[in-house]
């Protein structure tokens, strides 16, 4: 029996959103996956190391993140402030 270790549920989503790189000078696409109060785990065509700083820009909110862990071209990221309210207005599609 495997015990979920996060603090935050997770919501499940398909949002599209765009992240600029702390660590370098670029701005890459991302697909989330889900999203929780802690973190989001997204997918990326660019390659990023764990420990890389984001800024995930929302057409509704930015959220700063650092990259935990990868498989392949999943990511999960860390929230650096975790998120109140902002969640759910994430989760809601900005509505």
């Amino acid at each position: 029996m495997s015990m979920d270790r996060r603090k935050y549920p997770r919501f499940q989503t398909n949002l599209q959103a765009v992240a600029s790189l702390k660590n370098r000078a670029s701005v890459v696409q991302i697909e989330l996956v889900n999203i929780g109060g802690g973190g989001i785990c997204f997918q990326c065509e660019e390659e990023l190391t764990e420990g890389e700083n984001l800024h995930v820009y929302f057409p509704f909110i930015t959220v700063h993140c650092y990259v935990i862990w990868r498989q392949d071209n999943r990511y999960g990221a860390m929230f650096i402030n975790p998120l109140g309210d902002e969640l759910q207005v994430i989760c809601s599609g900005g509505k």
